[in-house]
């Protein structure tokens, strides 16, 4: 008898390209989860567990964090709109 199916072949792995699109517009990883219809604590385990998905969160993650680090460099830097 086997336990509970797993949800990541079903309800995650095919839904990467939603994951890196609300990744890049600055969801959260809790948020993520619950769009995709798992527990956070299970897409933890997910990441760890699969490469893959660990590789496209730190990946998703890259732009949104480089125009964070641009604006406060600007900020930082004396920069002002007008």
């Amino acid at each position: 008898m086997r336990g509970r199916p797993n949800k990541y072949e079903q309800n995650v792995k095919p839904r990467f390209n939603e994951i890196l699109e609300w990744l890049q517009i600055g969801a959260t990883e809790k948020e993520i989860a619950e769009n995709l219809g798992v527990n956070h604590k299970v897409f933890c385990k997910y990441k760890k567990d699969y490469p893959e998905l660990n590789e496209l969160v730190k990946t998703g993650r890259k732009k949104p964090v480089q125009a964070i680090k641009a604006a406060l460099f600007k900020r930082a830097t004396g920069f002002t709109y007008i």
